[in-house]
C-alpha cells in the first residue's frame, strides 16, 4: 500500500502540467528584466548541485543553440574553489544559479562570490524569501512549482522550461516561445500513458537495473532519470553519453567490458 509520501509525490508527479503553466506566466512576466540582464554579456553560465546542476546541464546547450549566445553549465562548487578555471579576465557573464530551496550552500557561495566579482546574477528558485533569491539582480520565483517532497519532479521539469522560455525570450525566438506554451497541454495527454510505461517496468521481475543513454540538450534530462532511479526505486542506475551501441551480435562479446557496453549494464540481458 503506497504511503503518504508516495501519495505526495505521485500527486506532485501528475500536477507537472499545472505547475509548467505557472511557469510560463511567470518567466514571460519579467522578460523585459532578462533581456536587459542578457545584454552585452559574452557567456551565460548556469550552476547548480545535485538536480539543480541536472537542470543546468539540460539548459545551457538549449539557451546556445536558441541564442546564439555562448552558455555552459558549472558545478557551483568550481566557481567557489575554481573560478580561474570558470570565468576569464576579459568577459562579461551573467551567472544563473539554480536551487528549489534557494538555500544550497554551494549555490548560495558561488552567487556571493561572482557577485562580488561584479557579474550579473539571476537566481531561479520555488523560494521569494531564499538567500538566493534575495541576494541576486533577479529572481525568477516559481512558488507553483514547489514540492514537498524531498526528491524533486515538478520543480525539477520546471526549472528546465525556465531556462527554456528564457531562451526564446533572450533569443526573441517567438516560433519556440509557442512551442513551449503548447508542453503543458502536451503533457496532460502524455502523463497518463508515461505512468502505465513506468508501471509495467516495475512489475517485471527480471528488471535491477537501468541506463540512461543521451546526449546535447537531452544529457542533463538522462543525468536527473538516473537520479530518480536511485532516489524513487533504490536501484542501480546510471549515466552513459550517447554513443554508436554495437550490434547486437556483439554485445554478448563486449559485456565482459561494463564500461563501454551501455546495454550490458541492464536486465534483461538480451
Amino acid at each position: 500500500m503506497p504511503s503518504k509520501a508516495d501519495e505526495t509525490m505521485l500527486a506532485e508527479i501528475l500536477n507537472q502540467p499545472r505547475a509548467w503553466e505557472a511557469t510560463l506566466e511567470i518567466v514571460q512576466s519579467q522578460g523585459a528584466r532578462l533581456q536587459e540582464l542578457a545584454e552585452g554579456v559574452d557567456e551565460i553560465v548556469f550552476t547548480g548541485c545535485g538536480s539543480g546542476l541536472n537542470a543546468a546541464v539540460a539548459i545551457a546547450p538549449c539557451f546556445q543553440k536558441v541564442t546564439g549566445m555562448r552558455a555552459r553549465a558549472v558545478p557551483a562548487a568550481e566557481i567557489v574553489f575554481y573560478p580561474e578555471t570558470v570565468f576569464d579576465r576579459c568577459s562579461h557573464y551573467l551567472v544563473v544559479s539554480i536551487s528549489r530551496s534557494g538555500s544550497t550552500t554551494e549555490v548560495v557561495n558561488a552567487q556571493q562570490a561572482v557577485a562580488e566579482w561584479g557579474y550579473a546574477t539571476l537566481a531561479v528558485t520555488c523560494h521569494p524569501s531564499s538567500p538566493l533569491a534575495r541576494g541576486a539582480d533577479a529572481a525568477l520565483v516559481r512558488e507553483p512549482a514547489n514540492e514537498a517532497s524531498v526528491t524533486t519532479t515538478q520543480s525539477l521539469t520546471s526549472m528546465i522550461l525556465c531556462g527554456q522560455t528564457m531562451a526564446g525570450i533572450v533569443g526573441s525566438d517567438e516560433e519556440y516561445l509557442d512551442q513551449l506554451g503548447q508542453l503543458p497541454a502536451l503533457g496532460r495527454d502524455l502523463i497518463k500513458p508515461a505512468h502505465e510505461v513506468g508501471r509495467r517496468i516495475a512489475q517485471e521481475a527480471d528488471i535491477s537495473r537501468f541506463a540512461f543513454v543521451a546526449s546535447g540538450p537531452l544529457r542533463g534530462l538522462a543525468r536527473e532519470a538516473q537520479l530518480k532511479v536511485k532516489e524513487m526505486v533504490r536501484a542501480p542506475s546510471r549515466f552513459l553519453p550517447a554513443s554508436r551501441l554495437p550490434p547486437r551480435a556483439q554485445i554478448q562479446r563486449e559485456r565482459a567490458d561494463a564500461d563501454h557496453a551501455p546495454l550490458g549494464r541492464c536486465h534483461p540481458a538480451r
